[in-house]
């Protein structure tokens, strides 16, 4: 890992580990204008026991930060809302 680069070392959902190999899980990292990174997830067949609180660990020499949403579901609606913590 040189200086700057930045990768996403860990995963959770409510404080437990999702597997990078997770198949319905995907977070990935992207660079965004030469100094942010998006971190995005993705979750398929979505019910409502994905609700709960997410939270991205990423990493580079200079040490760690975080990113966390909350996922949570309207009853009688078909869609869900991220609100970001």
């Amino acid at each position: 890992m040189s200086d700057l680069s930045v990768v996403l070392a860990r995963r959770y959902h409510n404080d437990q580990p999702i597997s990078a190999s997770s198949a319905r899980h995907k977070m990935t990292m992207d660079l965004d204008e030469k100094l942010y990174y998006l971190c995005r997830l993705e979750i398929s067949k979505v019910d409502a026991a994905d609700a709960g609180t997410y939270k991205a660990v990423a990493k580079n020499n200079f040490g760690e930060g975080f990113a966390t949403i909350n996922l949570t579901f309207e009853e009688g609606n078909d869609f869900c809302f991220w609100g970001i913590l």
